[in-house]
């Protein structure tokens, strides 16, 4: 009887540890796949987090790439209009050049000489009155020549060559000077995108496959690099844009200055031309005294200003966004600064 219920007991013991591994075979098998569900599904939420970032972070960066591209491009286009006029101005005195040396040409080397033509060798008295007056005509023009020859040398050493196009070379130079960084800036900004394209497609693609695969692979950690290398590149774009945006805002801070200088000058070289024509034709001539008035009364700092205003050079679209992004109701340059260029990063 003892021996009996030592075997039972044996059996029991012997059957406890088999019924335990069973359960802890169905329990591990459970968390097994809550485990599995739980990867995936915070793999799930951190992918949507980070897209949901990345598209605040790529629309913010759109949107001031787009407003510092069309600010670069419209004043580009300012200063072709300003150069177009200027180049006018240049033409115009370098035709007054020609036209005052083909004057003296003619006037020395292809006029009659209509003294000579009246004056006779047998009987200089019978018409010595004629030929008195037709060598006044001669003298007259003789002055008029030496007039032109003054006033073509004037334009072309007082006006042309001391005054707007030695200005106008100094300007090319420093305009190409503080155009660099702008260029250079925007290549950045080209180049740091293409790496933002490159990096978002791997992750991209690394994600889908992991999904396919519905399961946890070594490669988990590898999303995780390339998600932070998404966020790394993506705050680099932010950054060259700023730089990019503080480059063109410097650009047309002294394009405004060089501006106003190169206006001053072609208003200098108008006044000086009147001058010069009142001072040689006599100030009755043609109001001339007017004409120089005139010259006198504009402003090329307030004209150039107002051209380049902020309403004359942002759209209304794109002003309704700096009062938004700043919260002020009027938009100056240091609004427009401070957005453009006090880029913050995306929360």
């Amino acid at each position: 009887m003892e021996n009996k219920e030592n075997q039972e007991s044996t059996e029991c013991k012997e059957k406890k540890p088999q019924d335990k591994m069973t359960t802890s075979t169905i329990d591990k098998a459970s968390f097994e796949k809550a485990y599995q569900e739980a990867i995936f599904s915070r793999k799930q939420e951190s992918f949507n987090n980070f897209q949901s970032w990345e598209a605040k972070r790529k629309l913010l960066a759109q949107n001031h790439k787009n407003i510092t591209n069309n600010m670069m491009t419209r004043i580009e286009k300012k200063l072709e209009w300003i150069d177009a006029g200027i180049d006018s101005v240049i033409k115009f005195f370098r035709d007054r050049i020609a036209q005052e040396e083909s004057y003296v040409k003619i006037m020395t080397q292809g006029l009659p000489q209509l003294g000579k033509a009246f004056s006779h060798e047998t009987h200089p008295e019978i018409f010595g009155n004629i030929a008195k007056a037709m060598t006044a005509c001669d003298e007259y023009h003789k002055k008029q020549s030496q007039n032109s020859a003054t006033m073509a040398k004037f334009i072309s050493s007082n006006i042309l060559d001391n005054l707007i196009i030695s200005s106008e070379k100094e300007y090319r130079k420093k305009l190409d000077k503080i155009r660099d960084p702008v260029i250079d800036a925007k290549k950045k900004v080209t180049a740091v995108g293409q790496e933002i394209a490159k990096v978002s497609q791997k992750y991209n693609k690394l994600y889908e496959e992991l999904q396919k695969k519905g399961k946890a692979t070594d490669k988990e950690k590898d999303l995780f690099k390339k998600e932070l290398e998404c966020v790394i590149v993506g705050q680099e774009e932010l950054k060259v844009i700023k730089a990019f945006a503080k480059s063109s805002m410097e650009f047309l801070n002294e394009v405004v200055k060089y501006l106003i200088v190169r206006l001053a000058n072609i208003q200098k070289a108008l006044t000086l031309y009147f001058q010069k024509c009142a001072e040689i034709y006599g100030k009755n001539a043609s109001n001339i005294d007017g004409v120089i008035k005139i010259f006198g009364s504009f402003k090329s700092d307030s004209d150039i200003e107002q051209y380049f205003a902020v309403q004359n050079t942002f759209s209304q679209e794109e002003i309704q966004y700096f009062i938004e992004r700043s919260g002020k109701s009027e938009i100056g340059y240091g609004e427009v600064y401070h957005v453009l260029v006090n880029l913050s990063t995306v929360k």
